[in-house]
């Protein structure tokens, strides 16, 4: 193999961290975390595992950074990273993976949007209210087929600086990159031509679709200084009619670059 990808063992660098090889083992949904996105040893031990492997650099699967104002758990055992009272776990996590050899990151997510389909954070009210989604629109999702109701500017607002906030939290726990999830949830429905057709400033056309996530990008960016890592983890084609495609994910990329 390395005849063939010469490049595969050298020494690689995202931005300011360096990687010792270029494969990078990404986000995989493990379901080892507890119900309430705690750190769990099985989750630790999972990590180290694949660091022993020899990959450079993990991606631990989705974690949530907003579940006041998105309160769905889109797998009802993602990680949690909205409350400083996670770091001491989270650090426990990283400090293993260190000693095994590797990097870590972690891929947050800003909430799951029309997609959500998972399980209230605020658990013990079923049956006591219907449970709804929220999202850039009301625009239900086919795949979750749920009630949507669409956030407010504020709440909008409000989603950006505990992004923010959240992306801190991940430095301090010891991570060595911070990915922003664009895929499928509510950050892609923010960008996506279909979900988004709000009329105030965070909908409608280009420039303001992809306003959500630049100011996500620079809220994280406040948080954790000018030199950390920041990854934008975004699928290149929503496989959909009047979706988002390949040119105008380039203009997108352009624009984060």
């Amino acid at each position: 193999m390395s005849a063939t990808y010469p490049k595969l063992f050298q020494p690689g660098q995202i931005g300011t961290m360096r990687l010792k090889n270029r494969i990078i083992f990404n986000p995989c949904e493990t379901l080892f975390a507890t119900v309430e996105g705690e750190v769990t040893q099985r989750l630790i031990d999972y990590y180290v595992r694949r660091a022993e492997g020899g990959a450079s650099l993990l991606v631990v699967h989705s974690a949530q950074a907003c579940t006041r104002l998105d309160p769905y758990d889109p797998f009802a055992h993602s990680l949690r990273v909205d409350d400083n009272a996670y770091i001491p776990m989270l650090c426990e996590l990283t400090e293993a993976v260190h000693r095994a050899g590797a990097k870590i990151a972690i891929l947050v997510s800003a909430g799951s949007g029309a997609y959500a389909m998972g399980f209230p954070y605020g658990r013990g009210q079923e049956g006591l209210e219907q449970w709804q989604n929220v999202g850039v629109t009301d625009k239900m999702s086919l795949v979750a087929q749920r009630p949507v109701r669409q956030l407010t500017v504020e709440e909008i607002r409000s989603i950006i600086e505990l992004f923010g906030l959240s992306a801190r939290r991940v430095m301090m726990a010891g991570f060595d990159a911070f990915y922003i999830h664009v895929v499928n949830y509510l950050i892609a429905q923010f960008i996506s031509p279909i979900y988004n057709t709000r009329t105030d400033e965070y909908g409608g056309d280009f420039e303001r679709r992809l306003r959500f996530l630049l100011e996500l990008v620079a809220a994280c960016r406040k948080n954790v200084g000018p030199r950390y890592p920041l990854v934008v983890r975004i699928s290149a084609d929503e496989c959909f009619p009047g979706g988002r495609g390949v040119e105008e994910t380039v203009q997108i990329v352009k624009r984060l670059e």
